[in-house]
């Protein structure tokens, strides 16, 4: 049995994500959005994008270290280990 699971992934169009934090529902995953988006914006760059969307990228960078942040959804028991640790 799977549990359905999500990612807010962080990195660079074309790349392996810089940055993978795994959440157990889809609220808390839009909290980990939405510190990571405002993160991006306090350091003065501009995004386009929204919550409900999941799905946010950076169009004007300061001083960004990802392109994107977004919601994945998952179903992979290896993921959640890095939640039991």
């Amino acid at each position: 049995m799977t549990t359905k699971h999500y990612h807010v992934m962080a990195g660079f169009h074309g790349c392996i994500p810089e940055d993978n934090q795994v959440y157990t529902n889809t609220k808390s995953a839009e909290e980990g959005l939405k510190e990571v988006r405002d993160m991006l914006k306090e350091s003065g760059n501009k995004l386009r994008g929204s919550i409900k969307g999941h799905y946010f990228e950076v169009v004007k960078k300061t001083d960004a270290l990802c392109d994107y942040i977004d919601i994945e959804s998952c179903n992979e028991e290896e993921c959640l280990k890095e939640i039991e640790e």
